[in-house]
């Protein structure tokens, strides 16, 4: 006879969130550029940072929370998130 080894089968467990709904109500991104300050002024910053504000307010995503959405957003604009503000969008 040979010997009996336990054979284990991991469990996987599946997520136990599902993508929702969030619409942004307030944001404020960081555009702050430290290495390129002789083609990127305070200027370009703040305004860069009004304009991305404007376009983002009021736009819906779909992620599992609010850490997923802030990933999702900063992903998609290439610039960091200092805050925001959001709501869940209820179907």
């Amino acid at each position: 006879m040979g010997v009996h080894t336990p054979f284990f089968v991991p469990i996987l467990r599946a997520s136990t969130q599902h993508p929702m709904l969030y619409q942004i109500t307030e944001i404020k991104f960081d555009c702050t550029v430290d290495d390129d300050t002789d083609y990127w002024s305070l200027s370009d910053q703040i305004c860069t940072e009004e304009k991305l504000a404007e376009e983002y307010i009021g736009t819906v995503w779909e992620a599992e929370d609010g850490d997923d959405l802030v990933d999702e957003v900063s992903t998609a604009s290439g610039w960091c998130i200092l805050s925001i503000d959001y709501r869940h969008v209820l179907s």
